[in-house]
């Protein structure tokens, strides 16, 4: 939660009500800070999209913000590394290229684990193998458990969802025994954009029946599938 003084308003994070279906007239702001127009692309009928904040110049719907990255059999250069970093910055590590002309898989999650544990109803992740997640400097490979200032929780058993103790950010959720780590895709720093399309293949949602709106799940799922 959050107070703004300056219209004496709270913020609250939707993700921890338990119904939102039908409570809930829904704007799409700061669209232009994405670069790519972020989720925007696949919520054609959701509310209404603006430049920056609230109020502010409305994005057509073919407006170039909101194209798709366009890499068919992208070819990376030697040694290139996507910079995953949270708000504050204590948090950063590096993503090394995939296999060359492939990309990493992604999907936003509705599933109630996320979105209680985020605070927002739509969740997106990119899974990485872990052998590709380095330390900033590059080369070395990640210890999750010696990272400077990032907290664990064990939200089930077997699974740890790591975040930032000192701006919140979602980093990553590790399971017992997996060889890949989802990496919160919000904190990567693409040259492209927010979703990053030059590495990350969207692909699906996950978990769409513990979502507290189906609606919005049912057009998130129209856009990604191009209807």
């Amino acid at each position: 939660m959050d107070f703004d003084k300056s219209d004496g308003m709270w913020r609250v994070c939707t993700g921890i009500l338990d119904r939102t279906k039908g409570l809930l007239k829904r704007d799409q702001i700061w669209l232009k800070d994405t670069l790519d127009g972020g989720l925007s692309l696949w919520l054609n009928d959701v509310g209404t999209r603006y430049v920056v904040g609230s109020g502010s110049e409305v994005v057509d719907r073919d407006h170039e913000i909101l194209k798709p990255a366009s890499s068919p059999g992208l070819s990376y250069p030697q040694g290139a590394c996507l910079v995953g970093r949270c708000f504050c910055g204590e948090v950063e590590f590096g993503i090394k290229a995939p296999t060359q002309g492939e990309k990493y898989a992604a999907e936003i999650c509705t599933c109630t684990s996320c979105r209680l544990t985020t605070g927002f109803e739509l969740t997106a992740w990119a899974s990485i193998p872990l052998d590709k997640v380095q330390k900033p400097s590059g080369g070395t490979k990640l210890d999750l458990n010696m990272t400077k200032n990032l907290s664990k929780y064990t939200s089930s058993t077997g699974v740890h969802r790591y975040f930032c103790g000192r701006c919140g950010a979602a980093i990553f959720v590790a399971k017992d025994g997996q060889s890949w780590i989802d990496v919160a895709a919000g904190i990567l720093r693409a040259e492209e954009g927010a979703r990053a399309g030059n590495w990350l293949a969207w692909e699906d949602v996950g978990f769409p029946e513990e979502a507290t709106d189906q609606d919005l799940v049912m057009a998130l799922l129209k856009g990604l599938k191009g209807g």
